[in-house]
């Protein structure tokens, strides 16, 4: 996995990751959950919504278990066609 540049707004890459396969913060705590993260649904809402800043293992956590499901929705939409 490509880690983003020290600077970049995890947050709003995590987001517009939610956004393109319509997940929720609860959503994201269960995909992050089903692949041994410890984090809380609080604390996942609370990076979602930029109350917290994740560490970097947080953040490639989370985009692990979102950037899972961008893989099953593309492999979804390549069967179709």
């Amino acid at each position: 996995m490509t880690t983003p540049h020290p600077d970049a707004d995890y947050t709003r890459l995590l987001r517009e990751a939610l956004r393109l396969v319509a997940w929720t913060a609860f959503d994201l705590w269960i995909a992050a959950f089903a692949i041994g993260s410890n984090l809380t649904m609080t604390e996942v809402s609370n990076i979602i919504e930029a109350h917290q800043t994740p560490t970097q293992a947080q953040y490639e956590l989370l985009a692990l278990a979102v950037g899972e499901q961008l893989d099953n929705n593309d492999g979804e939409a390549q069967a179709k066609a």
